[in-house]
């Protein structure tokens, strides 16, 4: 969680009122064909460190172009959200908008969306049928929590997962699932599975 680059143009907007400070900040009042290099390798280096959601804020003129290369450099942009500020911030600008945007998204890689506790009881995955995301269990989730460590899972394609263009027949599916619990160190497990997906 962030601001993402803006331009600050702290010479300009700041360095009269310094009475001839000539301090300045590298990477400041970048011409753009500079600005957009120094974004994009921003970008890789962030992708390079991060495993997991990420939140820019960015409330700046500067949104299209980082967005774009945001996912030139392998971002997958999911949805804005957009925060409703309900105090005063403090900022560099005379004013601070009262609404302000944030990307959200996570590196690609066909990221798969899941739910889960923090239980300390035997591994149960809960496996949505077609259509279905992994929120299908909201209700019963709860009432395994006391026996089982829950983990609910949105296959690819279907809700807040990644929606790559091919990789959906069985064989694909099953290895999804399998890599998405080598990621979370689970070996062994019990399965629940709606619909379609005991197939």
């Amino acid at each position: 969680m962030c601001d993402a680059p803006c331009l600050a143009w702290w010479a300009y907007t700041h360095g009269r009122a310094a009475r001839g400070n000539r301090q300045t900040i590298v990477n400041d009042f970048l011409r753009p064909p500079e600005w957009e290099s120094f974004v994009r390798a921003w970008s890789k280096l962030l992708f390079s460190h991060v495993d997991g959601a990420v939140y820019f804020f960015m409330s700046s003129l500067e949104w299209p172009l980082v967005s774009r290369l945001l996912g030139e450099a392998g971002g997958h942009w999911s949805d804005t959200i957009i925060w409703m500020k309900d105090q005063f911030t403090l900022g560099r600008a005379d004013y601070q908008r009262q609404y302000e945007p944030i990307w959200y998204g996570w590196q690609s890689g066909t990221k798969l969306h899941w739910c889960g506790d923090r239980g300390q009881g035997r591994p149960l995955v809960l496996l949505a049928g077609l259509g279905g995301t992994a929120h299908i269990y909201r209700s019963l989730a709860p009432r395994l929590t006391p026996r089982f460590h829950v983990v609910a899972l949105t296959r690819r394609g279907h809700g807040r997962s990644e929606r790559p263009e091919t990789g959906y027949e069985l064989d694909t599916l099953v290895d999804d699932i399998l890599r998405f619990l080598d990621e979370i160190k689970i070996e062994r497990a019990v399965f629940v599975g709606h619909s379609k997906c005991p197939a």
